[in-house]
């Protein structure tokens, strides 16, 4: 909450597009007959995780008897980020039409960049000013097997306490297995493939619940030197089928 009320302090001149809350816009890119009912049930699943577990996991980070001692019983703060928590649907079945990131090249991901772009510019934003919240230079993208997990999480989230095992600890996170692309528009858009390295590309995977992080770490550095050329990092990770892919790691 700090954070967010520094934000909306930097902001409060300029009028800026979903002050006080925080949060992203999603660019839809899949549009198959699946997807129309999968995907309003997937931006439902999303912002309930949010509100009611992910926002709650470092308030028990352990497991056992030890680590029930210690966790932080108050979730009043956890509630009211989840009350802000803001997602935004945009839809363009001709220009957004890239069902498979993984397959996306940097002038694919370029051309989504633009249809966010003209969304940033349609709420009063600016796409080359200096911009003091992430709402408006960082976004998610859901394609079809992103949607395909986001809608497949369970109504039940995990109980708002400490696992008593490492088993159950490991069956809650399971529960909530989920990811979306996170886009640094800026980033990809001066991003050079032939000299740069790949984790300053500005696109990559990042797993649903750490939406807050990548988010929050952003705005504050933002808030704390008022420069707005921080870049979200990712770093090469090999994942349970054997495929390599580029997840969220740092703001650096």
């Amino acid at each position: 909450m700090r954070d967010l009320s520094q934000n909306m302090y930097e902001t409060k001149d300029a009028n800026t597009y979903a002050r006080g809350s925080w949060g992203y816009t999603v660019l839809r890119t899949v549009y198959t007959e699946e997807s129309e009912r999968l995907v309003p049930l997937a931006i439902d699943r999303l912002k309930l995780w949010t509100s009611a577990w992910y926002l709650h996991v470092n308030r028990y980070p352990m497991y056992g008897d030890r680590w029930i001692q210690r966790q932080r019983p108050n979730g009043i703060v956890n509630d009211e980020l989840g009350r802000r928590f803001r997602v935004e649907l945009l839809e363009n079945r001709q220009r957004l039409d890239l069902p498979n990131m993984n397959d996306a090249e940097h002038d694919h991901v370029k051309r989504l960049c633009g249809v966010f772009d003209e969304w940033v510019v349609s709420v009063g934003g600016s796409v080359d000013d200096r911009v003091m919240t992430p709402r408006l230079c960082d976004c998610l993208v859901m394609d079809e097997d992103s949607m395909r997990c986001l809608a497949a999480l369970p109504t039940d989230t995990p109980p708002l306490r400490t696992a008593e095992t490492e088993e159950e600890r490991r069956e809650w996170r399971s529960r909530g297995d989920a990811y979306l692309w996170l886009l640094d528009t800026r980033a990809v858009r001066r991003f050079n493939p032939a000299s740069d390295e790949s984790r300053f590309r500005g696109w990559m995977k990042v797993d649903a619940s750490k939406l807050d992080e990548s988010w929050f770490q952003k705005v504050s550095r933002i808030d704390r030197t008022g420069s707005d050329e921080w870049v979200l990092e990712c770093r090469e990770m090999k994942e349970t089928s054997g495929d390599k892919a580029n997840w969220f790691d740092v703001v650096c």
